[in-house]
């Protein structure tokens, strides 16, 4: 059997990847045949105000237009959800959408992926955002991108400012140089790889430092051009024994959680996480899946570090299943 999915698209790498997941776990159990509809940026701009407007066409707010037959509807991200809901209706077809209910009733979707419980009956819980990584995706990657790096490494993927951290240029430089210390003591060299939120002077700051420590085996910076040659997210993380994630993003821990590698958080001192995020943060630490070292870089040392409770190899296929479920199609297969 086949479906064929319209996927709305907003550009976000943290939304995209999360589709991409999803997809990836429904592949499991269906052939997709997928079409990509980019929204309109203008759409994007002013999604508070579109709702108000009866009789307003979606169409004017895709980068181009829909071909049926169409079976389900998906999207991740605010600027995606009014465009969803209304496509959901104009083909009488489910729909997921990952992200907040900023302009739409939750009833306007059939399926919420949320991290927790939820006490809705269309919401999903999960313990992490779905991403297209796994255990088989990273290790295929990190051989076919990084087959001269054999050596022993931790890979830290740097974030900045957001979801209630404030990261100053002294927390970077306290951070960079108690992983040095750490790394030193471990014997294993570092990949570093910033992101969007860093800022070039955080930036150069890690760079700096890492360098100058001789402990540096790879750096892939956000503010840097960005050459072919340069190794993919997948392939930094698939030659690494543990990870290492500022609680910044959620997206970030969720993909690093999902290889099944060991995975440590960091955070600066100034924190107040968002709800959403602290509780899935706590959630993955009484797990076993993550630990929350913040700034004690001494816990590398400890044997706790040691996952308790190993993620499945397979969990794409699991949570294709529950999707499924939910959407009352296993019998149509």
């Amino acid at each position: 059997m086949k479906w064929n999915v319209c996927w709305l698209m907003d550009q976000k790498p943290g939304h995209l990847t999360k589709i991409k997941g999803v997809l990836k776990a429904l592949r499991y159990h269906v052939e997709l045949d997928i079409q990509q509809i980019p929204i309109s940026g203008k759409h994007t701009f002013a999604r508070k105000i579109i709702p108000r407007i009866p009789f307003l066409p979606v169409d004017l707010f895709l980068g181009k237009k829909v071909s049926p037959p169409v079976d389900l509807i998906i999207s991740a991200g605010g600027g995606t959800e009014w465009a969803n809901a209304q496509l959901a209706r104009k083909y009488h077809v489910p729909n997921i959408y990952i992200g907040s209910n900023r302009v739409c009733k939750p009833t306007d979707f059939t399926i919420l992926p949320r991290i927790g419980q939820g006490s809705l009956p269309n919401v999903l819980s999960l313990d992490f955002m779905p991403s297209e990584f796994d255990a088989e995706m990273i290790q295929k990657s990190a051989s076919a991108e990084l087959p001269h790096m054999t050596d022993r490494y931790w890979t830290v993927l740097i974030g900045g400012n957001g979801s209630g951290c404030i990261w100053k240029w002294e927390d970077h430089k306290k951070h960079a140089q108690e992983l040095i210390r750490e790394a030193i003591a471990a014997n294993v060299k570092i990949i570093a790889a910033s992101s969007r939120r860093t800022g070039t002077k955080a930036e150069l700051i890690w760079k700096e430092l890492l360098a100058d420590s001789g402990q540096l085996a790879l750096g892939v910076w956000y503010s840097e051009p960005n050459p072919s040659s340069r190794p993919s997210i997948a392939a930094m993380m698939g030659a690494a024994e543990l990870i290492i994630v500022t609680e910044d993003s959620a997206s970030m821990i969720s993909e690093a959680v999902a290889t099944g590698r060991r995975v440590a958080t960091i955070k600066p001192p100034i924190t107040q996480l968002h709800a959403i995020q602290e509780q899935m943060l706590e959630n993955l630490s009484k797990q076993g899946r993550i630990i929350r070292i913040g700034d004690s870089y001494l816990s590398l040392r400890e044997q706790s570090l040691q996952l308790a409770d190993a993620l499945n190899p397979q969990w794409h296929k699991e949570l294709g299943l529950k999707i499924l479920s939910r959407l009352n199609m296993i019998h149509k297969i």
